[in-house]
Parts: structure tokens; C-alpha cells; sequence
């Protein structure tokens, strides 16, 4: 596996074993909890922070994409851990970046995975401090509002799972507090994230 970490992301691995017990009472779908076989490459790459040129050049250096930002990368699984959101001029590009190399990447065996960072719940959560002033007006309505829980782009978060596993290795933006490290409470924890952002909960879960 190769990680590239341009600034502040991070992985976790658990025991097989542990992250292999499954629940009779509960299946997890496939939002709740995604599980991978291990590919011939994992790349991890977090905190994009609306720097999709930065990204583009992490992808072409991990020889994920070509000089036209298409995939390249085969049956590899690219694991975005989560921050896309705040700072950078360059959060839409990313998504939509993102969203492209997501259906690429499937046709050639492959797998994207986008993870939630932190800034993409404050963003939901409607906190602006972050933003830079080109994001400001980048999703057409105002900022506070563009992530709102129930809304389109909140939706789509809503399948950016928290915690996922590619092979035996446990990917999450920041970490894992032991209490949460289990099958049933990871899955619970992506549940819980997806509904909110879904709209169909009105607060924000205790990640």
C-alpha cells in the first residue's frame, strides 16, 4: 500500500479479525459500512482543502491519472480521507473531480472512496470560518445554507462514509478512539452521519 499525505490525514490498522465479526441481528448496507478486499495498490490522500490543483498532482505522481486527469490507476483503490471542503478557491473542482474519477475508476475494476472530514460537518453544520472568498459564492446560495442537512450537496455527503476498510486497513479522517475501533459502532457511526446528512435526523451524531 502506499500512503500520500499531503498534510493531515490519517490510518488506522485493526486487526482483521476484529473488523471481520459481523452482527447477526444487523447487516450494515453498503453506506453503513464499506468493506474492501485488498487491491494491488491502496493510495490514502487527505485534506484536499479546495486544492484540486495540488490533488491532480498527487494523482499524477501516484500514476492514478494521466496529464488529462482520467484515470490510469486500473483496479487500485484511491481513498480520499475526508477535509475536500474550506480554504482553498478549488472546493467545486474537487468534487467534481471526485465524482468523475468515482465512475472511471469502476469501469476499470477500480474503487474511489470519500471519506467525511471534519470540514465537510462543519460545513453541513452551516460554519463558514473556513471559507475562502471564491467558495464563498461557489455552490450558489449562501455558504451557510449550500451544505444544509437534507439539501443536494449534503445528500451527497451522505455516502461519504466515516470509516471504511480496504484489506486489513481501517481508514478515517483524524482516528479512531478505541470505543468506536468495533464493526457494529463503525457502522453505527456511518448510519448515524448519513441519516443526519440525509435530513433525516435532526442533529448532528456525537463523531
Amino acid at each position: 500500500r502506499e500512503m500520500l499525505v499531503p498534510r493531515r490525514a490519517f490510518s488506522a490498522a485493526l486487526p482483521a479479525l476484529l473488523l471481520s465479526t459481523r452482527s447477526p441481528a444487523a447487516e450494515p448496507s453498503a453506506v453503513d459500512r464499506i468493506r474492501l478486499p485488498a487491491p494491488s495498490r491502496t493510495v490514502a490522500v487527505g485534506d484536499l482543502h479546495g486544492d484540486c490543483d495540488a490533488f491532480v498532482n498527487v494523482l499524477r505522481t501516484a500514476g492514478l491519472v494521466d496529464a488529462t486527469a482520467r484515470w490510469t490507476g486500473g483496479d487500485a483503490v484511491l481513498v480520499q480521507c475526508g477535509d475536500v471542503l474550506d480554504r482553498g478557491p478549488q472546493e467545486a473542482e474537487c468534487l467534481a473531480l471526485l465524482r468523475s474519477l468515482k465512475m472511471q475508476a469502476a469501469a476499470a475494476g477500480g474503487r474511489v472512496v470519500t471519506l467525511l472530514g471534519n470540514h465537510e460537518v462543519l460545513n453541513a453544520c452551516g460554519v463558514t470560518s473556513f471559507v475562502s472568498e471564491a467558495g464563498a459564492t461557489a455552490f450558489g446560495e449562501p455558504r451557510s445554507l449550500a451544505f444544509r442537512p437534507g439539501g443536494a450537496l449534503a445528500r451527497e455527503l451522505a455516502g461519504w462514509p466515516v470509516i471504511c476498510v480496504v484489506g486489513d486497513t481501517c481508514f478515517v479522517h483524524a482516528g479512531l478512539t478505541p470505543e468506536v475501533a468495533t464493526p457494529i459502532r463503525a457502522a453505527a457511526a456511518n448510519t448515524a452521519a448519513a441519516r443526519w446528512l440525509s435530513g433525516d435526523e435532526p442533529l448532528p451524531p456525537p463523531l
